[in-house]
């Protein structure tokens, strides 16, 4: 039996790594001569007469490295063919010498060559030997002993020009790399040249990490190397011998190659794989979908030798030890086979017919193939368009009405619910940062409803490299779908769905924010889902799609801003919420510490300082800025009220992400008069809600934060004589600081007097406060009546002799 239990998958590993650093060496090799086509630079002498390069002023071009595939060609001769001939050759001869077939074949030797006489790249000769745990020499030793015989010489050269045109497509894969990351240059950058540039040469630098994606794709092929040069060793022998596929044991296997495992077939035989015919794993000649990155073995044994046992056959193996300890999904290999029979998924070896059966139904985690090829698909989508498919999910259960959260939410049970038009994306939200921001589109959702409470959709997952970190996640059942909702509505009420008023609140009642009418924008995927017990699972079954509709989740490019828009824009005093048409930047104060808060019993306090540099107010996806750099910013919002104050920090944050319309991107600082803000118009936002937006003073909100007070939001408010209203805790600190602060256009803000408007509304918030006051003491003075009817009157407070006498009886 070769290769022996417990080895075939330790070769795999060690040669797919000397298979990634060839392609890893013949890219450093060419790259400087990538870089000078796709970045051509201008002798300067033909503008200036004056000696120098202006690189900066070109714009790249991919399509450029057309013009080095010769160049490639040459470099991948040497470097990957003749290392990939290396790797061959040291499993041929390893491989015959296991079979007990020791020499070259009687009456095939041509001629005895001198191993220095095989022409072999040194770099190729290293990489090789390192990884075969073998000297040069021996290397050396091997390829010369292939190339005396003419059947071995000739089998390794019929394979390697079967590899010859894939090795060159790869040039074809870095001028796709290249073509998108210049194409994803945001338009506001693109007139820059020199940031262009930057982008491209970027990823032709031979260390960053598109090239070494490219190289570590390219590496899965070890295996077909392998399996060929074990398979043609095996054809020397004068016995009858059979071939028998040997697959990992783990959860990345596909389902295709674990029903194959155990497969038996005589060595000029063809295995069945899912519908295709393959020689061994790695045939190329099948359909791509059963080559493409795998790491089976072929076994070679006699037709009355057992099969191979399953020692040391996971792929994820930890510090170095045998692959046998549980891998990632926490299952043994007996406990990864069980779970595949259960669910239909049976391996040849424990079929009778010896064929091994597919599960018909459920999902099987993802193959080696899907986890690592994403890049290397979608470079070549140009030419595979047809072919590409995508994982995809049935009646996932997005979300739950009538079931409050932990976080102080809930969808009535009664919700008055709409969605977007379909196709809407399904995102994904890497690290939690509150109300799903940073996320990034990873699928497509094709169909959504409210049915019997339930909120399903349907849909497929991308094959970008964003949605092969959420689909490992989802697989594993640690992130779930969370809805993006809009034109929010909602009220006060407690667990039951009871709307809380003044009259029926009491302190410790737990108050959710229940939404009773919004608009479903999108889905995220997170960690944890705001409205339920959501799930989504994958179909086991790739499908095809409409590539306008994958096109148009995955065209999104975000603008690019100027720094300077969001610095602090050195105002000379107190200055009411403004743009500047010419630029576009809005700016201005939330707030003036020389004001006071105007709601009844809070006029001594002043604007809050924060404490963080409004961390919690810069809470928003960052925006790109012309710098390369992201930058977190806080949301100007119009078209809604204040939060409760009774609402904590994030149900708070919640409220303005959800009920209103976001007019403009900013961020917060201070200065000698104040808070203030300096930002841009949202992108999205309307010419109606941005006029509002400038129209109407700032009102800032604060909730606490430990001991301190931060701001969380800004609200353009629709009233210029807006009064805010605040609220305490027990021992009379403030929870909550909701207040109309700032400069109102059109007032002189230095002055800091009142109008006759904001006398008027001060005096009707008082009145109207002084009969609220008035009402609850007669309330209280008739529930101490009743009292007072039925059990009698309470008894006198004691006086202070009363005290001094009872202190006196004590001593």
């Amino acid at each position: 039996m070769w290769p022996t239990p417990g080895e075939a998958l330790s070769h795999t590993i060690d040669a797919e790594a000397a298979v990634a650093d060839l392609y890893a060496e013949a890219l450093r090799r060419w790259a400087p001569h990538g870089r000078a086509a796709v970045l051509p630079s201008l002798d300067a002498t033909v503008v200036t007469g004056e000696s120098g390069i202006v690189a900066s002023t070109l714009p790249p071009d991919p399509d450029a490295l057309e013009r080095t595939q010769s160049i490639w060609d040459e470099i991948a001769e040497a470097v990957i063919l003749g290392g990939l001939g290396l790797l061959w050759a040291v499993t041929f001869v390893r491989a015959r010498r296991a079979l007990g077939l020791d020499g070259p074949e009687s009456g095939d030797v041509d001629e005895v060559l001198d191993t220095d006489s095989v022409p072999v790249d040194a770099s190729a000769l290293s990489i090789v030997a390192r990884a075969a745990d073998a000297t040069p020499t021996e290397v050396r030793e091997a390829a010369a002993a292939v190339r005396a015989v003419a059947a071995p010489r000739q089998a390794v050269d019929d394979f390697t020009a079967t590899r010859r045109p894939v090795v060159s497509a790869t040039l074809g894969v870095v001028r796709k790399t290249v073509s998108v990351a210049v194409a994803a240059v945001p338009e506001t950058m693109a007139g820059q040249a020199a940031a262009v540039r930057a982008v491209a040469a970027d990823v032709l630098d031979p260390d960053s990490q598109p090239m070494r994606d490219i190289a570590r794709n390219e590496g899965y092929q070890a295996a077909g190397v392998m399996n060929h040069a074990v398979v043609e060793a095996a054809r020397g022998s004068d016995e009858e011998l059979e071939k028998t596929w040997i697959c990992t044991i783990d959860g990345k296997t596909r389902p295709t190659h674990w029903a194959a495992d155990g497969q038996r077939v005589p060595l000029d035989g063809k295995f069945t794989i899912g519908t295709e015919q393959l020689a061994y794993p790695g045939d190329e000649s099948a359909h791509p979908r059963e080559w493409k990155n795998c790491r089976c073995r072929v076994g070679i044994l006699a037709p009355d030798e057992p099969l191979p046992d399953e020692v040391d056959r996971h792929t994820e193996r930890l510090d170095g030890r045998d692959s046998v300890v549980i891998h990632r999904q926490g299952r043994t290999q007996a406990e990864e086979i069980e779970r595949r029979a259960k669910a239909g998924n049976v391996r040849a070896r424990d079929d009778e017919d010896g064929i091994g059966r597919v599960a018909s139904a459920g999902w099987t985690a993802l193959s080696e193939q899907e986890y690592d090829m994403v890049n290397e698909l979608a470079a070549a989508a140009d030419d595979t368009s047809n072919d590409e498919t995508f994982l995809t999910f049935t009646d996932a259960l997005f979300a739950v009405t009538g079931v409050p959260t932990s976080d102080g939410r809930m969808l009535s049970a009664d919700i008055d619910l709409s969605f977007r038009d379909t196709p809407m994306p399904l995102q994904w939200c890497e690290e939690m940062e509150g109300g799903h921001h940073g996320s990034v589109t990873v699928g497509v959702i094709e169909s959504i409803a409210l049915k019997d409470g339930e909120v399903r959709a349907s849909g497929y997952l991308l094959n970008n490299e964003h949605a092969v970190k959420a689909i490992d996640l989802i697989a594993h059942g640690v992130c779930n779908p969370s809805v993006d909702l809009g034109s929010v509505e909602w009220v006060a009420t407690d667990e039951d769905g009871n709307v809380v008023t003044e009259e029926n609140y009491e302190d410790g009642m737990t108050v959710y924010m229940t939404v009773t009418k919004a608009e479903v924008l999108a889905t995220t995927i997170v960690a944890i889902p705001a409205f339920g017990e959501t799930r989504i699972a994958l179909n086991e079954e790739r499908e095809h799609r409409d590539k306008t509709l994958v096109a148009s989740a995955e065209g999104f490019r975000p603008r690019v801003y100027d720094p300077q828009m969001f610095a602090d824009p050195q105002l000379s005093g107190p200055t009411p919420i403004q743009m500047d048409p010419e630029t576009g930047r809005v700016f201005g104060h939330v707030a003036c510490w020389a004001e006071r808060h105007r709601s009844v019993g809070l006029g001594h306090m002043h604007p809050p300082r924060s404490k963080s540099g409004y961390e919690h107010f810069h809470s928003s996806p960052p925006v790109h800025l012309s710098d390369g750099t992201l930058l977190p910013v806080g949301r100007l919002t119009v078209g809604t009220g204040h939060a409760d104050t009774r609402l904590g920090p994030a149900a708070a944050a919640a409220h303005y992400d959800n009920t209103g319309a976001c007019w403009a991107l900013v961020r917060a600082g201070e200065d000698t008069h104040g808070i203030w803000v300096s930002g841009v118009v949202a992108p999205w936002a309307t010419p109606e809600q941005v006029e509002m937006g400038l129209a109407s003073p700032l009102s800032g909100d604060w909730r606490p934060f430990g001991r301190d007070l931060e701001l969380v939001a800004v609200l353009s408010v629709n009233t210029p004589g807006f009064l805010c209203r605040g609220s305490t805790d027990s021992r009379g600190n403030p929870t909550a600081l909701v207040a109309s602060l700032s400069p109102r256009p059109g007032a002189d803000a230095s002055a800091g007097h009142l109008t006759l408007a904001d006398i008027k509304a001060a005096m009707a918030e008082a009145i109207a406060e002084e009969r609220r006051n008035h009402e609850l003491a007669q309330r209280r003075a008739e529930v101490l009546a009743r009292a007072e009817q039925a059990v009698g009157a309470p008894p006198k407070p004691p006086t202070h002799a009363d005290r001094v006498a009872a202190l006196l009886e004590r001593i």
